[in-house]
């Protein structure tokens, strides 16, 4: 059986100072579970937005990184190159207040979206993640290799199976631990302290 490597995750926070203490969380709940956290989209092979309502096109603003990271992984992949996950596309999950107050209306919107995660969810990342991995590996097809030496050519072509999005707006966990270790905080000498879950708007 085939190890897989470790998974590398970019996370991108628009907005409030509540969005990038949720991130922090985010972070050290990744790594924690075995997650490799990196700094960039293209390096990427889980691409985490997570979002705010508050501030001016929250909506309009993450519909467009979205579609600069599709475009993106597009352009660079090749067959030899692409992901072990999802065809040379990263699996792209959507947090934070817009997740929340939209929900199911991002996956309506659009099919480039994997899993949208509420607000009270976070806890569950790792997992969803996992799921969505698991599901890509149960959809992919495993052709053996062709011989086309005798001049001829494939008969269909070989694309991913239909893709299954998740959504999860449930409650938050009882035992969950809103505290972020010094190592994981963006500042080490600045820590929030959460007085509100998500916003009001």
């Amino acid at each position: 059986m085939t190890t897989r490597p470790q998974i590398k995750v970019y996370l991108e926070t628009f907005g409030c100072q509540m969005n990038v203490s949720d991130s922090e969380r985010v972070n050290e709940s990744l790594i924690d579970a075995g997650y490799q956290i990196v700094r960039t989209s293209d390096a990427a092979d889980v691409v985490l937005f997570n979002t705010c309502s508050v501030r001016e096109k929250a909506e309009n603003k993450l519909y467009s990184r979205i579609g600069e990271i599709r475009s993106s992984a597009a352009e660079k992949s090749t067959l030899a190159e692409k992901s072990t996950l999802l065809y040379g596309q990263p699996i792209i999950g959507v947090l934070g207040c817009v997740a929340q107050l939209e929900g199911e209306n991002l996956l309506k919107h659009t099919n480039k979206i994997d899993f949208v995660l509420g607000t009270k969810a976070v806890g569950r990342i790792g997992r969803i993640i996992a799921d969505v991995i698991e599901t890509n590996d149960a959809q992919r097809y495993d052709f053996p290799n062709p011989d086309y030496s005798d001049g001829s050519e494939p008969i269909f072509p070989i694309q991913p199976s239909p893709q299954k999005q998740f959504l999860d707006l449930g409650e938050r966990e009882s035992d969950y631990d809103w505290r972020v270790k010094p190592d994981y905080r963006t500042s080490k000498h600045i820590s929030y302290i959460p007085i509100i879950e998500g916003c009001n708007k």
